[in-house]
């Protein structure tokens, strides 16, 4: 019943206090859904409309996305949009391309940026060759074990 323990522990990243100030809702936990990301969504698709599939968030928006924060009293200061720029360019495309191509577009996305995932990813060339030590290891002692009988 305990499962499989992996063999490299991954732990999600704590959000810093900006970041989780800008996820936080007392209504889901799911930023997609609800929360300043969905809230500016909505706003900013009110004023343009529609974004391309292939739509990456840039500087403009990040402004954007702070006046939107201060119409609510919330200041983000230039050191902190800087140093959340990829949180924020990441979430706020998360949430657009959903809201306009839906969450079979989005999720992918989302995935994509996601730490774990990552993490996952660059270990893949370790996984592989562990399989070729094995394979190599039961070649040798198959063999030498055919020998013997």
């Amino acid at each position: 019943g305990g499962g499989i323990t992996p063999d490299i522990q991954v732990d999600e990243p704590a959000y810093n206090p900006i970041q989780a100030k800008l996820l936080a809702s007392s209504v889901c936990s799911n930023f997609l859904q609800c929360g300043l990301f969905f809230e500016f969504g909505k706003y900013y698709l009110g004023v343009h409309k529609t974004i391309a599939r292939d739509f990456v968030p840039d500087d403009r928006v990040i402004e954007e996305f702070r006046d939107f924060l201060a119409k609510k009293n919330l200041k983000l200061s230039d050191k902190d949009a800087q140093a959340n720029s990829g949180f924020i360019k990441d979430h706020i495309r998360d949430v657009l391309i959903d809201m306009i191509y839906g969450e079979h577009e989005a999720r992918p996305l989302s995935v994509a940026s996601d730490y774990v995932v990552q993490r996952a990813i660059d270990s893949l060339p370790q996984a592989a060759a562990l399989v070729n030590r094995a394979k190599k290891y039961v070649a040798s002692h198959g063999a030498s074990m055919r020998a013997a009988e």
